[in-house]
């Protein structure tokens, strides 16, 4: 028995109901869902990598080195990027290659907007002050991530300068 209430007979059970035009006895529809379109990088392309300290407390170890490494569509939009972080356990070193990996799959996808929203301002550990000149404090690497890729679309693909203030 289902205590469910039938919507064209109002009755308490499943089984009361005796219209074979009852919502409760129709087939589930199945549907297909649109395959997104991926737009793969070319094998060669150009990148940047990025190093920064963040200056926190984890066992012992007071400053954390992350590099952050983005890689460009030929237009200068933003297709990928990977993250290596020194003095950090497997377990987080892992989630965070996943987690990279899956937001490059849908940065490809067209979902960088997405993945900003959706990362931005996210808090954990390690936190902290940063030496990057444009974000002195970040709640987490991945609120860092999510800023720097913001900062990169705003510019419309412009991810930075050199020592001389080339790009």
């Amino acid at each position: 028995m289902i205590d469910h209430k039938c919507a064209c007979c109002r009755s308490v059970m499943i089984q009361a109901c005796n219209n074979s035009t009852c919502e409760m006895f129709k087939e589930p529809q199945a549907f297909e869902l649109p395959e997104p379109e991926r737009e793969g990088l070319p094998d060669t392309r150009n990148g940047i990598t990025y190093k920064k300290e963040f200056q926190v407390q984890i066992r012992d170890k007071k400053n954390h080195d992350c590099y952050l490494t983005i890689g460009f569509y030929p237009d200068g939009r933003i297709g990928e990027f990977f993250i290596t972080v020194g003095h950090i356990g497997g377990g987080l070193r892992a989630a965070l290659d996943c987690w990279a990996i899956a937001c490059s799959i849908l940065i490809q996808c067209g979902k960088l907007d997405q993945v900003i929203e959706k990362f931005e301002f996210q808090r954990f550990v390690p936190h902290g002050f940063t030496d990057d000149p444009d974000y002195k404090s970040v709640f987490s690497i991945v609120d860092w991530i999510s800023k720097k890729l913001r900062t990169i679309r705003n510019n419309g693909g412009q991810y930075g300068t050199t020592e001389t203030g080339d790009i």
